[in-house]
């Protein structure tokens, strides 16, 4: 894992979490523009503390991901519990499946973000359902309670392919035995997950790592075991994946704070494509050197996949 960078600004004001309304008219897509097939979304979040910057930027584009006909879930990239019970292990929805972008606001900064509160910014003069340009110490005590956002910490042993898998099998009645295998499920998880067989439904994995998923040897980068095992699952699933900025043709890995592998990074490309979806890079070079990657543009994307 990478250390907390300095939280990146976003400028946002479409939300005001805890106290306010939507800000539905504010949105930067109309209601006649966001018109889509029904849709079902599960978020696989990375919740290890290298990626504060990127919840924060996708908590702040909720409005434009949260169309009109999609229902969301997020779970994260924990399978194991590292000892504290953080939420969303092994596929478990961090709160109920949403369709309102101010909730899934508050599941993502609350129950799915490692937050470390010496490097979260404060904003004393900030009051509960004010507009938002970053996020603060304030801000995250409206949305959550009183410090309840601490303790979201995950894993830094992330399981993309797995969490994303395992929240597969939770949406799937009877649970298939293939789902209790090497994993801490027994079964009587069917039926809570967000994914639903005949509708559109779609992953989208948000982390500067690569994959480590328990089913692939350390060094294997073809995810044929788990493409298998989606298809065995009768969801007809599309990935998106925001990871690790990876050139296979070149076997390089570019601004690679987090310390990815070649071959864990491989694997979510591979499963991004095969299943018909998309790949873009978490972080890319620019004036300055390493910055964020077109997070906007990564959302704007997996809407058009809806």
């Amino acid at each position: 894992m990478r250390a907390l960078r300095g939280l990146t600004v976003f400028t946002f004001a479409g939300l005001a979490l805890a106290c306010t309304g939507s800000g539905q008219e504010d949105s930067a897509l109309d209601s006649e523009e966001q018109e889509a097939p029904p849709a079902r979304l599960l978020l696989v979040m990375d919740n290890s503390s290298s990626m504060a910057d990127e919840a924060g930027g996708l908590a702040a584009l909720a409005d434009q991901l949260m169309v009109e006909g999609v229902t969301v879930g997020i779970t994260t990239t924990s399978v194991e519990d590292p000892g504290n019970s953080p939420p969303g292990l092994a596929g478990a929805l961090v709160g109920d499946p949403t369709t309102d972008a101010e909730e899934f606001q508050r599941q993502l900064l609350c129950e799915a973000t490692c937050w470390q509160s010496s490097s979260v910014p404060s904003e004393p003069a900030y009051t509960c359902g004010d507009p938002w340009e970053q996020v603060t110490l304030q801000l995250l005590d409206c949305a959550c309670g009183f410090e309840a956002w601490e303790g979201s910490c995950g894993s830094g042993d992330e399981e993309h392919l797995e969490a994303a898998l395992l929240g597969a099998c939770r949406s799937v009645e009877p649970m298939p035995e293939a789902c209790l295998e090497q994993s801490p499920l027994d079964g009587s998880e069917a039926g809570s997950g967000v994914l639903v067989a005949g509708q559109n439904n779609l992953v989208v994995v948000v982390s500067d790592e690569g994959d480590g998923s328990r089913r692939l040897a350390q060094g294997e980068d073809d995810p044929a075991v788990y493409l298998s095992l989606y298809e065995d699952l009768g969801l007809d699933l599309t990935f998106a994946v925001l990871g690790p900025n990876y050139d296979p043709s070149a076997g390089t890995l570019e601004c690679n704070s987090g310390g990815a592998t070649t071959w864990g990074s491989q694997r979510l490309r591979e499963v991004s494509e095969v299943t018909g979806g998309l790949y873009a890079p978490i972080g890319v070079t620019g004036g300055s050197g390493c910055e964020q990657g077109d997070l906007q543009g990564f959302v704007a994307e997996v809407v058009a996949l809806f």
